[in-house]
């Protein structure tokens, strides 16, 4: 219902007298709107309806109180459901101050409503009817206003509803693609504008506006204030838009500025773009009233050609109707990403090979969402949230390069007809979103029974097929066809991680869900279903849907069909009819491996192809560049977009076994480097034997396997000499004597490029090396603890979530020189080799090798074969890696190389301990990157942490020295020419490369250490607090923070997180274990001597981060909860600014990076009390405070006693059976109660107490959180058991926990005290299983309390099994 109320407007202005004239108080009123049916709005970026919460202020004198009736009567007829608050302004002398001012209060009650959209309107902003600006379909205003601010770009200021004197982009008269952009968004950005009668603000752009308007109402001796110029500054920031059309209108009879100072004939005009110049436009403003109930349909547009209406639905290929007609028909749905227009037009062509549609139907659509505006160097994986400061100049490009894909897009659909553009966000994360929104918008659009989901990477073989075998099927309605997982297990990490359904629960398994890879197909209903449930969105769109279509029916009511007729193209299993083809898991689209690229006279299909492989690589594919002199043949410097190459799947197609293809004309040109290379037919039946061993080795379910005897046994033929390898003994020792050569490979984890045989893999752990990983096209099962095999489809998932390895050394004999010229299935790439080694140079650290060995001679193509290697294709082929030796045989010889440097080396010693070095590590590298240097790092012991960092440089240190003068935590801009050494502390994120975080790797044993240390914590959302605390007087520009920060962060998240557990790691463990906001039982603090690379780790691991000062928690937050997503607290007084180690060399934006949250003591009536605290730790997964429903924390009865128990599921004397039984007699008892019990106890102890849940607190813990568990350590406790008199007979099979409890009951019962619940004066500890039969089942135990003495404890013995009746 709506509710609209009246509120004083009092603008907080520096001049008090100014805000006294302007404002005054009224009594409230309240009007209520008839009530309609509430439409559910859009789901958009800030919530899950469209809007999420939003509120309008109208602004109003009271003289004018006759407006405010209007007010209301206008837009309850067009919006019944908004709350409107009345802000009432006072005239002043200065025209246009009051309205200043009641601007102000709006904005100001907005922030203190909390709201997420302010409507700001002035009491003569006449709504439009929606449904005569939409006049193609049914809508809502709400739905309508939801589209618009779901498209606003993440930087912009306002939205306005209604303007006049419009000065749009001066892009919306010179370029018809951007006016059409526009216009299919419903948007327009404005650079000047008049109309400050109708806006919508978003909740973060209002602080700045608030602030810009108040500077210019103090200004009270100017003549005249306009509210509608005082923003324009602002829009030169942070970009205002226009709705098209315009959604408000000013009401005729009122202030006529339609009218007054028009320049131009078509400003103001509702439509004012479609208005000819020379149109009459006084009758423009018809205001239809009717009241009607407006029914929500999601808002989509399909970008138009010119004559089409761009509100309309889809519009069909006769126009006639927006719904597809066939009764039982099918609709293919494809999720489909922006730039893919490539996959787009494969499924276009080979649909319309068997399959003509009816005239005037459309059967197929694509699905795009919006472009992120976060430049993907700078993006989170697999979202549109920044991972740091984005660069003025990449945010540029990134969205000139948006901007361009806009525009194709726009061209597409004008040519095809079939692009549906979403108002979600295209990322990885939102696809479950994204594929609510295309169930919603074909249940509005289409007709058809079926819907099927399917990605752009699939082909549909039978489509008539599958339309006849969907209508014959038995069931009609609640039926999902496709390839269904059953039992699949939850993977917690991982691009496919799912941290939130069935979380906490080990080896969860998802209810059944159809394989997204497949297509899958849904009835008509379970799409209705699924969009009315409106559910959770997890990790991955199909593992959501079964998850949706779980919740939405009780079991055994939905039709799964497990069909044939859906398959991947990389199984085989047979099927009498196949319906889809799906991706093969490899990376690419399925029409590729079906070889439609390959015919070669399909001269559009190899263009697309060869667009869709060079897409991101850039100069690497450029073979016209020069190189400069060097040892062996020019090097050549290339700019490498790394993250485009490994994402570009198109790389790695690959094409049906079979004769050798022929070049297609159109790729001869690139094939031969413009025609300086030669090429020739190599020999037919040598060819024809390499065809029919490739097609042995990749026989479908074969899969080639290395045992570890093999590798070993090879390994020790390699010493001996004696390996044949594939090549032979010579080629081995050719092989051997580079990589004797090589420092890198001893000790380092090395990969190897292309291996049909584990001849590379043996020598190599011959020569040291520390693991061995091989990209190879085929599966390899390999069982030697360190070689492990990776497709290049994995390789790729890999690098996307940062989980590919930073190589110390690259080895690639005999492999490349086949990339890219279909010899062994692949699709034809004339680049093949060149990408291949420019992805391996991506994933080699600093200073690592590369052994490279191909075929030399003349530069030649021997087509299909291989390639050979003469100047130009060696200079292109090693781009940016330096030649360090050639050696071995004449026709194939060794290459030896490194990763490189550019502009000499940049030396730096490391100083300091690990937060300081980490800092040095990480800006030497970004700077040396920056400079196309290499980095040279001197002492420091990195390297027995951290995988990635490398080993000490061995380069001549220069004399030459350079530095940040003082500038510790400040970034700095070095002009930097030639080797050097470059000092300082360097403690500025922006120095850092984007990569840093998935080079920088933890030890897997530090990480495995870690992991057990919070093994027990998992199921919780865990709070990494690191606390420095010795050495305070050492740094006085340092403040530590008082008690009351702890006490803030701890009450911060407790409130926001639940349940939550606190890991506090420390260098002074004591201090921390004396504080009494430390001792609170969801605090943990490390204890154990593990060294500090582990407490580091801990503290990574967890899901949130606080940090004190020092870097030491900066890098555990940077590492861990930052990279995460999670949310990261600092101290805000951290840095003494006014110290002279501090003024002018420390800028907290350098420091700290964006995103992190500055909170300094808390207020004291901000700290929560101690019995705040613990009821508020105890609000765990699954668990409750059990007390009156709605009970507030005040609220809770006083009880003369409190009974304090505990039970821990542990090996101990008794069964766990018996203490159920025996626990339900003592949980029965009416007395108020504290429990402590581990957290999965809490569910059966809250049944047991359902009979007094007002008088019961439930604390969920691990008994290790008890300070005698956490006192003492495991060798105390094997001790001690060793002198049990016991431990053979009733003791036998105790582990240490037992111990724990029975020495723990004194702590549970001063830890009830503490928090003391129940105000009780009066505290018992009874043992669970005291009561051993019920005979005081249901009641009131302790009754005689006169017994009780005042100041000593009482010890009750029992007294047999009988009822003491008084």
């Amino acid at each position: 219902m709506r509710t609209w109320s009246v509120v004083n407007s009092f603008a907080v202005l520096a001049v008090a007298v100014l805000a006294a004239s302007l404002v005054r108080a009224t009594a409230p009123t309240v009007f209520k709107a008839p009530v309609h049916n509430t439409p559910s709005c859009w789901r958009s970026h800030y919530s899950s309806s469209c809007l999420g919460s939003v509120k309008g202020y109208v602004l109003n004198m009271d003289q004018y109180e006759d407006r405010w009736d209007n007010m209301v009567e206008w837009w309850g007829s067009v919006w019944p459901e908004l709350s409107v608050s009345r802000v009432q302004t006072l005239p002043t002398e200065v025209r246009g101050l009051g309205s200043g001012a009641g601007h102000i209060k709006a904005l100001e009650m907005a922030v203190a409503d909390g709201v997420d959209f302010a409507l700001i309107l002035e009491d003569d902003a006449l709504p439009y009817d929606v449904s005569q600006l939409y006049p193609h379909r049914i809508s809502s205003w709400s739905t309508v206003l939801g589209n618009l601010v779901a498209q606003l770009p993440p930087h912009s200021s306002v939205l306005l509803l209604g303007g006049h004197h419009i000065h749009p982009n001066p892009k919306w008269d010179t370029d018809p693609s951007y006016r059409a952009a526009c216009s299919s968004k419903g948007l327009v950005q404005i650079f000047r504008a008049y109309g400050a009668y109708a806006y919508v603000v978003r909740r973060d752009q209002i602080p700045p506006l608030l602030s810009l308007w108040k500077q210019h109402v103090q200004r009270e001796t100017q003549e005249s204030y306009s509210i509608d110029t005082a923003w324009w500054e602002l829009w030169e920031t942070s970009p205002a838009f226009l709705a098209t059309p315009l959604m408000v209108d000013h009401a005729s009879g009122f202030s006529h500025t339609w009218s007054k100072w028009v320049f131009r004939d078509w400003e103001g005009i509702r439509e004012w773009w479609t208005v000819a110049r020379d149109a009459s436009w006084s009758d423009m403003y018809e205001f239809s009233g009717d009241d009607e109930a407006y029914i929500e349909a999601p808002d989509f547009t399909i970008v138009p050609g010119e004559d089409t209406d761009f509100f309309t639905s889809t519009v069909l290929a006769d126009g006639s109707d927006s719904k597809t007609q066939r009764n039982c028909g099918l609709v293919v749905l494809v999720l489909s990403a922006r730039e893919n227009f490539f996959k787009r037009q494969l499924l276009r062509e080979r649909l319309e090979l068997h399959h003509k549609p009816a005239e005037g139907k459309r059967e197929v659509f694509f699905f795009v969402g919006q472009a992120c505006e976060v430049p993907f160097p700078v993006r989170r994986k697999f979202t549109c949230e920044p991972s740091a400061e984005v660069p003025l100049w990449m945010r540029d490009q990134h969205l000139a390069a948006e901007s361009e894909v806009e525009s194709w897009l726009i061209h597409e659909n004008a040519e095809h007809g079939d692009v549906v553009f979403l108002p979600t966000v295209d990322v990885y994360r939102n696809l479950p979103r994204k594929l609510k929104d295309v169930y919603s918008w074909a249940l509005a659009n289409v007709d058809a029974r079926w819907l099927m989901k399917a990605d752009d990477d699939i082909i549909v073989l039978d489509f008539d097929g599958l339309v006849e075998y969907l209508c014959d099927l038995e069931v009609q309605e609640k039926v999902v066809v496709g390839k269904i997982a059953k039992q699949y297990p939850v993977h917690r990490d991982g691009k496919w991680a799912e941290l939130d359904f069935m979380r906490g629960v080990e080896d969860a398994v998802y209810p059944p869900f159809p394989k997204g890879s497949h297509g899958h197909v849904v009835s008509r209903d379970v799409a209705a279903a699924v969009t009315e449930l409106d559910g959770f969105e997890y990790q991955g769109e199909d593992t959501s849907l079964g998850i949706w279509i779980d919740e939405s029916y009780p079991q055994g009511q939905i039709t799964w069909i497990d069909s044939r007729g859906f398959q991947r193209s990389d199984t085989e299993e047979s099927a009498s009819v196949l319906f889809v083809l799906g991706d093969g898991g490899n990376g690419s689209s399925a029409g590729e491996q079906a070889g439609w690229w390959g015919d070669s006279g399909c001269t559009d299909s190899v263009e697309r192809r060869l667009d869709q492989v060079l897409a991101g690589c850039g100069d690497i594919c450029n073979t016209n560049l020069q190189g400069v002199e060097s040892k062996y043949f020019p090097m050549i410097v290339k700019d490498v977009n790394c993250t485009a190459l490994w994402d570009n799947s198109a790389i790695d197609s690959s094409r049906p076994l079979g004769p050798a293809p022929e070049i297609p004309a159109s790729m001869v040109t690139d094939f031969s480097y413009g025609g300086l290379v030669e090429m020739t037919r190599y020999s037919e039946d040598l060819f024809n034997q390499h065809q029919l061993d490739a097609s042995e080795l990749n026989a479908s379910g074969v899969d080639r396997v290395w045992t570890q005897e093999t590798i070993n046994l090879w390994s020790e033929n390699c010493g001996r000499g004696k390996l044949e390898g594939t090549y032979g003994t010579a080629h081995t020792r050719n092989l051997l004597d580079g990589l004797l050569d090589m420092s890198s490979v001893r000790g380092g984890h090395v990969l190897v490029i292309g291996s049909e045989t584990p001849w590379v893999e043996a020598c190599l752990l011959y020569l040291g090396a520390r693991m061995v990983t091989t990209l190879e096209y085929s599966h390899i099962t390999c069982d030697h603890p360190r070689v492990q095999t990776m497709v290049p489809a994995v390789a790729r998932k890999k690098f996307a979530d940062g989980t590919m390895p930073v190589f110390d050394a690259v080895v690639s004999y005999s492999s490349v020189e086949h990339s890219g010229l279909g010899r062994y299935g692949d699709a034809l790439n004339p680049w093949g080799d060149l990408q291949t080694m420019a992805r391996a140079w991506c994933v080699t650290r600093c200073g690592g090798g590369l052994l490279l060995s191909v075929p030399a001679g003349p530069d030649i193509i021997r087509f299909n074969a291989h390639r050979e290697y003469g100047p130009l294709m060696f200079s292109h082929l090693t781009a940016n890696w330096i030649q360090d030796s050639r050696q071995g045989m004449a026709h194939h010889p060794v290459l030896l190389l490194h990763k490189p440097i550019f502009g000499g080396h940049l030396h730096h010693e490391l100083t300091g301990r690990l937060g300081n070095q980490l800092f040095q590590w990480a800006s030497i590298c970004g700077i040396a990157a920056l400079h196309r240097m290499e980095p040279c790092m001197h002492g420091g012991g990195l390297a027995k942490f951290f995988d990635g960092v490398g080993e000490d440089c061995d380069a001549p240190i220069p004399d030459d020295h350079t530095g940040e003068e003082n500038k510790y935590a400040t970034h700095i801009s070095f002009d930097i020419t030639k080797s050097v050494v470059l000092d300082g502390y360097l403690q500025s994120w922006k120095y850092f490369a984007s990569n840093v975080r998935s080079v920088l790797k933890f030890k897997p044993d530090i990480q495995a250490e870690a992991a057990e240390f919070l093994r027990e914590y998992r199921p919780l959302t865990t709070v990494g607090i690191h606390v420095r605390h010795k050495h305070q007087e050492e740094v006085e520009y340092l403040r530590f923070p008082p008690v009351s920060y702890f006490q803030n962060v701890l009450f911060h998240f407790r409130s926001k997180y639940s349940p939550v557990q606190f890991v506090v790691a420390s260098d002074d463990t004591e201090w921390c274990l004396k504080q009494s906001v430390f001792r609170a039982s969801d605090v943990r603090v490390v204890r154990q001597q593990h060294g500090p690379a582990v407490d580091m780790a801990i503290l990574a691991a967890c899901d949130h981060m606080v940090v004190t000062v020092g870097s030491f928690g900066w890098w555990a937050a940077y590492l861990g909860a930052d990279a995460k997503g999670g949310e990261v607290v600092y101290y805000d007084s951290a840095f003494d600014m006014e110290h002279p180690t501090n003024q002018g060399n420390v800028l907290l934006a350098d420091y700290f990076p964006p995103g992190w949250t500055a909170m300094g003591p808390g207020p004291q009536e901000s700290v929560p009390s101690q019995r705040e605290a613990m009821l508020n730790l105890t609000d765990w997964t699954r668990t409750r405070i059990l007390q009156p429903a709605g009970a507030g924390m005040e609220e809770v009865a006083s009880h003369r006693h409190t009974l304090v128990t505990a039970y821990f599921k542990l090996a101990s004397k008794h069964k766990h059976d018996d203490y159920l039984r025996w626990m339900e007699n003592m949980l029965s008892l009416q007395d108020a109660m504290v429990i402590f019990c581990s957290p999965d106890m809490s569910d059966a102890i809250t049944k047991m107490r359902s009979h007094a849940i007002e008088r019961t607190v439930l604390v969920p813990m691990s008994i290790r959180d008890t300070d005698v568990c956490r006192e003492y350590d495991t060798g105390f406790w094997a001790r001690q058991l060793d002198r049990d008199p016991e431990k053979l007979t009733t003791h036998a099979g105790i582990v240490r926990e037992v111990f724990c409890m029975w020495l723990s009951k004194s702590w549970f019962v001063s830890e009830a005290i503490r928090i003391n619940p129940f105000s009780s004066d009066i505290f018992v500890w009874s043992d669970i299983g005291c009561f051993r039969d019920g005979a005081y089942s249901g009641r009131m135990w302790l009754c005689n309390f006169e017994i009780i003495p005042q100041s000593s404890m009482l010890m009750m013995q029992s007294n047999g099994t009988r009822a003491v009746e008084e």
